[in-house]
C-alpha cells in the first residue's frame, strides 16, 4: 500500500467513525475547495469545517458507510462511493448515495467534490 493509501485509509477511518471534523482539519489543506454537484465552491480550510459544524449541529445522528473506492496513487486522485445517513432534528431519517472525488496534493485534500442525485428517506 502506497503512501496515498494509507494517507486515504486514516481519512476513511475517522469519516466512519463519525469524526468527520477532525478527518478535515487533519486531512485538509489550508486552501482546500469543496464542491457539491454544481453549486459554487467553498474555498479554504476554514470554510468548510463551519460549513460542515453547522450542517452537524442540525442533525440528531450521521453515518458514514464507504462502499467503493479507487485510488490513483500517481495522479493524487481518489473516488469514493458513499452511502451517508442521517436524521434532522425534528425530521425523517435521510440518505444520500454520493460519489466523492478528491484530489490530494503533499498528504491533503485540495479538492473535494461530490456528485449525488437526491436526498432519499432512509
Amino acid at each position: 500500500m502506497g503512501n496515498l493509501s494509507t494517507q486515504v485509509k486514516h481519512f476513511n477511518e475517522y469519516l466512519t467513525r463519525g469524526e468527520t471534523l477532525e478527518a478535515m482539519e487533519k486531512n485538509f489543506a489550508d486552501n482546500v475547495s469543496m464542491h457539491e454537484n454544481e453549486e459554487v465552491p467553498r474555498l479554504g480550510k476554514n470554510v468548510c469545517i463551519e460549513h460542515e459544524r453547522k450542517m452537524l449541529a442540525g442533525v440528531d445522528n450521521f453515518e458514514i458507510r464507504i462502499l467503493n473506492q479507487a485510488i490513483n496513487e500517481e495522479s493524487g486522485i481518489v473516488f469514493t462511493e458513499l452511502d451517508i445517513r442521517f436524521t434532522p432534528k425534528k425530521g425523517v431519517p435521510l440518505k444520500i448515495l454520493e460519489v466523492s472525488v478528491q484530489t490530494w496534493e503533499n498528504g491533503k485534500i485540495t479538492k473535494d467534490k461530490f456528485y449525488y442525485k437526491a436526498i432519499l428517506k432512509a
